[in-house]
């Protein structure tokens, strides 16, 4: 009887711990979600605003250029609906997956230029190192939250992004020329980047002067192989 008991009370530990052990999956999942909304659909419609703003102005001046605007809108629309859709089904959306993270930042530059009217210039130093997909698609939504901040919050016109590649490492800055607060108030989007660069073992510091602008600097460390994890 004792012995049953014992495997009674082991039996209902396993099941309570397989409970939360559930529960927390769920949430982590939630999370999840809720960050590729954020941080894809947020910088879409922070783009189709901008886009919309300068229709408005231009329909009453050059009704062939806004209506050009319009239709920029409505492929901003379609595409954020898109988005969505594949964030509910939890289809991770990876914009990297067919190409590198160098061509992916700079077509992000070129897009964010053109519908954010944010001039973003991209460079790259070192020399490429080939990265999982699942780290390109971190470092490429942190680039994407920190341009959409740049330009929701500060408010900047021109905004720079720099990848440099090292032997240990690689590491990315993003500058702007916005404005600068006095002091950083962690809101969802910085708590999402800071989990996300947690989350890959990186490091992440802000720098807010008056006269340079803010930045975002992030450096990651390459994952380890299956070789280099089983020496150590």
């Amino acid at each position: 009887m004792q012995l049953y008991e014992q495997l009674k009370q082991s039996h209902e530990q396993l099941q309570e711990y397989a409970l939360k052990a559930e529960e927390w999956a769920a949430t982590r999942e939630r999370v999840r979600i809720a960050r590729e909304i954020h941080d894809t659909v947020g910088h879409k419609l922070t783009a189709l605003l901008v886009q919309m703003q300068a229709a408005r102005k231009l329909s009453a001046v050059d009704s062939i250029r806004s209506e050009q605007a319009y239709l920029e809108c409505e492929g901003l629309i379609r595409s954020s609906l898109q988005e969505v859709r594949l964030s509910v089904r939890d289809i991770r959306d990876e914009p990297i997956k067919s190409t590198s993270l160098h061509n992916s930042l700079k077509n992000l530059s070129e897009e964010f230029t053109k519908f954010a009217e944010v001039q973003t210039d991209f460079k790259a130093d070192g020399i490429p190192v080939a990265i999982t997909s699942d780290l390109q698609l971190t470092a490429y939504r942190i680039v994407q939250e920190s341009l959409t901040n740049a330009q929701k919050h500060g408010h900047a016109k021109k905004a720079a992004i720099s990848l440099s590649y090292s032997d240990t490492g690689f590491s990315l800055c993003i500058s702007n020329d916005g404005e600068v607060p006095e002091e950083l108030k962690p809101g969802f989007g910085i708590i999402n980047l800071q989990e996300r660069v947690r989350e890959w073992n990186g490091k992440m510091l802000f720098r807010m002067d008056p006269i340079t602008g803010f930045a975002n600097e992030v450096t990651f460390p390459y994952p380890l192989t299956n070789t280099e994890r089983e020496k150590n």
